[in-house]
This record gives C-alpha cells, sequence and structure tokens, in this order.
C-alpha cells in the first residue's frame, strides 16, 4: 500500500463518514401547514371591549365562512384551513 493510495482510502472515509452523519443526525424536512390562526379584539368606539359579539372569517379563494363569537374580554380566536379549491 503506497501514501497515494492510503490517502485515497482517508479521503472516501471522510466522505462517508460525513453522509452518515447528516443522515443521522439531519432533523425531517417538514411541510407548511395549510391555515392560520386568527385572534384579536373586538371594540366599540370608545374603546371598550364587545363581549358576545359575532365575527365571521371568509375565505375569498373558496368562500368558506368560519363564524366564532367574542368571549367576555372582547377576544376571539379561530384556527382556519387554505383547501384548494378544485371542481
Amino acid at each position: 500500500m503506497t501514501f497515494r493510495s492510503i490517502r485515497k482510502i482517508s479521503a472516501g472515509t471522510t466522505l462517508v463518514a460525513f453522509f452518515l452523519f447528516a443522515f443521522v443526525f439531519a432533523s425531517p424536512a417538514r411541510g407548511q401547514l395549510a391555515g392560520a390562526n386568527l385572534s384579536g379584539v373586538v371594540t366599540d368606539e370608545s374603546g371598550a371591549a364587545v363581549a358576545v359579539a359575532k365575527v365571521s372569517i371568509k375565505n375569498l379563494a373558496t368562500g368558506d365562512v368560519r363564524d366564532v363569537t367574542t368571549n367576555t374580554d372582547g377576544l376571539y380566536s379561530a384556527q382556519t384551513s387554505c383547501r384548494a379549491a378544485t371542481k
């Protein structure tokens, strides 16, 4: 075995070790989630919170409407999904 062949084995071993390390410790790829968390506060003209107000959230692309009601502090929160429009 010559010095040149030892160097080739060493470079090959380093390359294999690198890919093995990258494969084992790579975090799984995560896709983007289709949707959103919408939240807010409903207030009147004086700035006071409006309890039990109806809030309608409309997806303009699909026409889907989601209705939620505010709590006693005027807060609302809704999860929405973005479904692709299909025919």
